[in-house]
């Protein structure tokens, strides 16, 4: 902007270039002023009663506190003002050595200075052992800007605490008035957007359950109902005269467990379980509550079972392989291994499989080495295994989360997975109860290593926004497998949900999908669920193609 001119409000206001003193006032009475004001020894600009702030007034500039500023190199370092504050044309900086083009790397630090794309940082970055802000390849101490708005930093991190004669906590400058944070403790109270949190909230210790600020000791409801609560955790154990297990009390009639153990018997929603479950220790097929030995029957059919697990080897005059009988005519295992080969069904096995250990993808009883077909296409395997590309990690890792539901633990796993890694996108700590299909797809991408394909984001407009400036967003245009597509269900021009392209077979494309409801209309809830579509459903907004 020209240096004599400063834009206020909805116009361009010229003033004076010498400041003129309208009244010496005191600082209590400075908000009556109007245009150059002095107070004390320092200098402040008022525009129609407003203090101007990190502006320009003719040839002087106003600080972030409204100070005429003297001596300094001001406007982002890019003009210098002189003891009597007026800006110097003249004035130039003076030269720092720069390292050859050969000393600067792609990234990293030289000189003190970090690099990225061989250039000096301009944002937040891990330099290897935290993340920090940077600003022209150094950490930053002053007022600078990220996503989440202006904040003071002190060495590339959001300032805390006292500098100088100012309190800031999270960068962010103690409210005069009532001296709370944005976000932090202060008095003992826990705020969240400057007001005492109500809800679970991660306090840089742990997650904590509050109300009015307070752990919440007593009665509260989150998403998965009702629950007494100590100190911010559901209740566990004696308190007073009542037991309770995850914040629900144990039952006074039977005194069993919502789920766990009582008496040696294993409780699901109180009451005995029946079937696959893990006890904490690992997974065990229970009968009445207790770990089944004996023949029982599962999704695979009927297997004898020894305390709970498939039986395996000899017991009594029979040998079992995967809790099932070994054939007596050829001896092969109904199902399991022998002499090298799987047999399922007392056939070599020709498809994906569980031995027990893991799945594998089996050729002739062996796991497959080379190129096969499955369901997914063709794909080269490596001991059973796809060889992991980027592509195939990132499947794996969302068809990994199949059937998670919203406010399950895995739920709240993926939630916690989005929220460790800092900067947050848009500063925002995502809660449990928020939409979270970006979350999910963000985390998946996070957990295969490859962030950067994608960007980080939980609101599928701006990471379109992230994706169209990376290059790799295309539109409405023929989708290939590990595609990202989203979705507008109103037609209202505004992205509100996205997935990711699992396969594409004759115009139909199967995707995996965050919080999302099996059919239209459903009152289920939400989870990780597989979705057909035709590729072109007016629904779909445009697919983005990461570069794998």
């Amino acid at each position: 902007m020209g240096r004599n001119k400063l834009k206020l409000g909805l116009g361009v206001l010229t003033v004076l270039a010498t400041p003129i003193a309208v009244n010496t006032v005191a600082s209590s009475d400075a908000l009556a002023a109007q245009g150059w004001v002095q107070s004390g020894s320092s200098w402040y600009y008022y525009h129609q009663g407003q203090l101007v702030k990190n502006a320009w007034v003719g040839s002087y500039w106003l600080g972030t506190d409204g100070k005429l500023v003297t001596n300094a190199w001001v406007d982002n370092g890019r003009y210098y003002v002189g003891a009597n504050g007026v800006w110097d044309k003249n004035a130039k900086k003076k030269e720092v050595s720069k390292p050859t083009v050969s000393s600067v790397p792609t990234r990293g630090y030289a000189n003190g200075v970090y690099y990225v794309d061989s250039k000096p940082a301009n944002w937040w970055y891990n330099d290897g052992q935290a993340w920090y802000f940077f600003q022209n390849g150094k950490k930053l101490t002053g007022t600078g800007q990220d996503n989440a708005g202006a904040h003071y930093f002190v060495n590339g991190k959001y300032a805390n605490g006292k500098i100088g004669n100012k309190e800031y906590r999270d960068g962010k400058e103690v409210s005069v008035e009532n001296k709370v944070p944005t976000r932090g403790y202060a008095n003992g109270v826990y705020y969240v957007d400057s007001k005492p949190a109500n809800w679970w909230y991660d306090d840089g210790q742990a997650w904590y359950f509050f109300q009015n600020g307070k752990k919440l000791t007593g009665y509260g409801q989150d998403n998965a109902g009702a629950h007494y609560f100590v100190n911010g955790k559901y209740a566990n154990g004696k308190v007073g005269n009542k037991e309770y297990r995850d914040g629900k009390e144990v039952s006074k009639e039977n005194k069993v467990p919502t789920r766990g153990y009582a008496n040696g018997v294993y409780y699901v929603d109180s009451k005995p379980a029946n079937w696959w479950y893990d006890d904490g220790q690992a997974w065990y097929f229970f009968q009445n509550g207790k770990k089944l030995t004996g023949y029982g029957q599962d999704n695979a059919g009927t297997h004898y079972f020894v305390n709970g697990k498939y039986a395996n080897g000899k017991v009594g005059n029979k040998e079992y392989r995967d809790g099932k009988e070994v054939s007596k005519e050829n001896k092969v295992p109904t199902r399991g291994y022998a002499n090298g080969v799987y047999y399922v069904d007392s056939k070599p096995a020709n498809w994906w499989y569980d031995d027990g250990n893991d799945w594998y993808f089996f050729q002739n009883g062996k796991k497959l080495t080379g190129t096969g077909k499955d369901s997914a296409g063709t794909h080269y395997f490596v001991n059973g295994k796809y060889q992991q590309t980027n592509l195939q990690k990132v499947l794996d890792v969302a068809r990994s989360y199949l059937g998670v539901e919203t406010g399950s633990r895995e739920h709240k796993k993926i939630v916690d997975a989005y929220n460790s890694v800092d900067p947050k996108p848009v500063g925002y700590t995502a809660n449990y109860q928020d939409d979270w299909c970006d979350i999910f797809v963000t985390t998946v991408y996070q957990q295969a290593g490859l962030s950067d394909l994608i960007g980080r984001e939980c609101g599928v407009q701006r990471h379109i926004g992230i994706m169209e400036k990376k290059g790799i967003w295309k539109g409405r245009t023929q989708p290939k497998v590990g595609d990202i597509v989203t979705f507008d269900w109103d037609g209202g021009g505004w992205a509100d949900h996205i997935g990711i392209v699992e396969s594409v077979n004759n115009g139909v494309i199967t995707t995996i999908e965050g919080n999302s409801a099996l059919y239209a209309g459903s009152t289920a809830k939400t989870k990780v669920n597989r979705k057909t579509y035709d590729w072109n459903s007016r629904y779909i907004k445009g697919y983005a193609r990461p570069a794998y």
